[in-house]
């Protein structure tokens, strides 16, 4: 480091020295010191008693190196939360210049983390499955969650357990227009596969609204899903069934459960921590809840 007294100081230093500006300085002069490299500028003022000014000097130069050093770092941390750190200037200090690759690889990491995450958004690993093949309401076996338990819906009414294990083969929308009253005719209900018109031509709004008319409060259309897939575990009851074909009738909260279960079953492979066939492969469990009016109800939770 050089140090030297200016009557002046220099428009620009472009060699790292400390310049001193004053020369010979009285007692009451003040003392310029300017700091010169990468990081802004620095300026330090300050009156200092001729026979202390070296004393004085040194001092402040240690104090203005150490703050520009630390001015420099300050700045490399900035600069590489901006996705263009990349073409900033070189840092001012070695320790800022050594730590530029590993900013440059977690901006790298952060980039495919979002590319990642908005694929994932867009895809949907179960895709192929949507509407594979179409099924009536009872093309196949027909399951369904009662009394936190599966119950196989024919005249057997044997009972699966809580817990059943599957293979996606088809799922498809479904919608169905009822009184939501389990009094209510069952002629009452409708079905549709597009949630506008029943299969047999009603339009289910009105369909709503004529059952309203008719007592029925609690009339709704409700969203549900039909999954349809190979079983592979069940309980006892359900041995015979095991590697037959299914298909589980999933209510508003199962369909939820379906759609939630899609999207983290994504982002698995898209993680790479599990394959697309393993994604397809659905536990299923009948579990008991509350409503709000205290009524006991089963859902269907998936994983």
């Amino acid at each position: 480091m050089r140090v030297r007294f200016l009557h002046r100081l220099p428009d620009s230093l472009s060699d790292g020295t400390v310049d001193i500006a004053g020369l010979k300085p009285a007692a009451s002069d003040s003392v310029l010191v300017r700091i010169q490299s990468e990081a802004p500028n620095l300026y330090y003022n300050s009156t200092t008693p001729t026979e202390s000014v070296s004393r004085h000097l040194t001092r402040m130069t240690i104090m203005a190196l150490r703050n520009n050093e630390n001015t420099a770092n300050t700045n490399a941390a900035f600069e590489s939360e901006d996705e263009t750190a990349a073409t900033a200037a070189p840092a001012a200090t070695t320790a800022a210049a050594t730590a530029a690759p590993a900013t440059t690889a977690v901006a790298t990491q952060t980039t495919r983390a979002v590319s990642t995450a908005k694929a994932v958004v867009t895809q949907n690993v179960l895709s192929d499955k949507k509407d594979a093949f179409y099924v009536e309401f009872d093309s196949m076996p027909r399951l369904a969650a009662e009394q936190g338990s599966f119950t196989l819906k024919d005249s057997s009414e044997a009972d699966l357990g809580a817990e059943i294990k599957m293979e996606l083969m088809s799922y498809q929308e479904s919608w169905v227009a009822s009184p939501n009253d389990k009094k209510a005719d069952v002629e009452l209900v409708k079905y549709s596969d597009d949630g506008v018109t029943s299969k047999d031509g009603v339009d289910l709004q009105q369909h709503v609204a004529d059952l309203k008319e008719q007592g029925y409060d609690k009339a709704k259309i409700a969203h549900r899903c039909i999954i349809v897939g190979e079983l592979l575990s069940a309980g006892p009851a359900g041995a015979d069934l095991v590697g037959n074909l299914i298909q589980v009738d999933l209510p508003e909260t199962g369909r939820r459960s379906f759609n939630a279960y899609t999207l983290q079953a994504s982002w698995a492979v898209g993680k790479g921590r599990k394959t697309a066939a393993e994604a397809a492969v659905l536990t299923l469990k009948a579990v008991k809840e509350k409503s709000r009016n205290n009524e006991v109800y089963t859902k269907i939770v998936i994983s």
